[in-house]
């Protein structure tokens, strides 16, 4: 009894290392069919790693790796980002240059500028680093043909948009000055007597009073009336001018 104690006992104690050394020959094994170019086969080895909860930097590096090869650059960042967790400076600037690969191939060249210089920042002496930059910077400056067209497509999109606005400003008020100047002309062309009625229809008309409104607001008076009388007789008398006669 006491000897299946020990071994369960020890079994627990070797489960981390073992399924260290699991996720690690996951990890080889990806690599290799990384380097041979199958890369579906490669990525199910580096998912079965992430699994086991192995090395997340080592591990979304290597997925950043396969996702670019296979041309899907916005997942190839989310992975390169993933790695940036790392302590270690060199990894970590590892890791920023080819996000900015992946972002170049997503067509961010401005996000692409600003990691190659955090790159730049973490490790200066790699020239790829700074190569890919200045790449970046030129294709900023001189974008593909096809990234132009479709700037000149929106920026002649918008000039448009523009141009309806104030062509549709100026039917508005070509339509505001017709209306008025007809208004005007018929008002000319009305006699004095059609005029006249004309002024008296726009003017507002007096509201009429009901013989109830009448009879409630004259009695509101006279209550208004009696109370102010009431309180003049309540009210002390205002001192004399003149000296008291002793």
């Amino acid at each position: 009894m006491n000897g299946k104690i020990l071994n369960i006992v020890a079994l627990l104690l070797l489960l981390p290392t073992l399924c260290q050394a699991n996720w690690r020959s996951k990890v080889r094994a990806g690599d290799k069919l990384y380097e041979k170019g199958q890369y579906n086969d490669a990525l199910v080895e580096y998912l079965d790693a992430l699994s086991q909860e192995g090395d997340t930097t080592r591990i979304s590096f290597g997925l950043g790796n396969i996702l670019h090869a296979q041309e899907k650059f916005p997942e190839a960042g989310q992975a390169f980002q993933n790695s940036l967790i790392s302590s270690d400076n060199l990894v970590r600037a590892d890791a920023l240059y080819n996000l900015g690969n992946a972002l170049i191939g997503s067509q961010q060249i401005q996000e692409a500028v600003e990691a190659y210089k955090s790159a730049l920042k973490l490790n200066s002496g790699q020239r790829d680093y700074l190569h890919n930059l200045e790449l970046a910077l030129h294709m900023l400056e001189n974008p593909p043909p096809q990234q132009q067209q479709q700037q000149d497509q929106n920026d002649q999109q918008n000039q448009d948009q523009n141009e309806q606005q104030q062509q549709d400003q100026q039917d508005q008020q070509q339509q505001d000055q017709q209306e008025q100047q007809q208004d005007q002309q018929s008002q000319q062309e009305q006699t004095p007597e059609e005029q006249q009625d004309t002024q008296q229809q726009e003017q507002p008309q007096p509201e009429t009073m009901s013989k109830e409104d009448a009879e409630r607001l004259l009695n509101a008076l006279q209550s208004d009336e009696k109370e102010v009388q009431e309180n003049l007789h309540r009210q002390p008398a205002a001192a004399s001018g003149k000296g008291k006669d002793w």
